[in-house]
């Protein structure tokens, strides 16, 4: 893991979004969203757990484990809705997935092992 250190990181687990979706996925978020920067389609991905405030030295551990031990096949996930959030001074764009399909169920299985 690039950087890794005791540094203190605000980290996720996410998976990429594909390049041809997230070129899709930005042709349908209006441009006039107030005080939403948006970022570029490379850094698009699905977060499955935030997992807050850690040391670099966690994380690192966290990604070679995934890395070690987690498989997963390529799915499809219906979105649904664009809608923003704001934890603090931040502002995000999120994309939900569609609550009633199937592959929704398995991504949290994915998530909670």
């Amino acid at each position: 893991m690039k950087g890794a250190s005791d540094d203190q990181l605000k980290c996720f687990i996410g998976l990429p979004v594909p390049a041809d979706l997230g070129t899709e996925l930005r042709a349908k978020i209006p441009g006039n969203i107030p005080n939403v920067r948006l970022i570029s389609v490379a850094n698009y991905h699905l977060t499955l757990a935030f997992l807050g405030t850690i040391t670099g030295e966690c994380a690192a551990t966290i990604y070679q484990s995934l890395r070690d031990h987690l498989r997963c096949c390529p799915f499809q996930l219906p979105l649904a809705k664009i809608e923003t959030f704001q934890p603090a001074k931040n502002r995000f764009l999120v994309v939900s997935p569609d609550d009633d399909h199937p592959a929704t169920d398995q991504l949290l299985r994915l998530r909670n092992e």
